[in-house]
């Protein structure tokens, strides 16, 4: 695997993304054959990424940075 996403970044609210984050990110872990994975990181300023963000605008991590980092 070398992608995954929930739909169009764009058209996703965060809600969303972090409900896909909180469910997909244990199973992850759990999977021997993931090695390791990385979020694609983007600002929250990104038309295309933005509500995917892990940071906000002045650095601190957002919801969605705080699941992962928790993950």
């Amino acid at each position: 695997m070398n992608r995954l996403r929930l739909g169009s970044p764009a058209c996703v609210h965060p809600d969303d993304v972090l409900r896909f984050m909180e469910e997909v990110l244990p199973q992850l872990d759990k999977l021997d054959f993931i090695e390791r994975y990385v979020w694609f990181r983007a600002g929250l300023d990104n038309k295309s990424l933005g509500t995917s963000a892990l940071f906000d605008g002045a650095g601190k991590l957002t919801r969605l940075g705080e699941c992962y980092r928790d993950a």
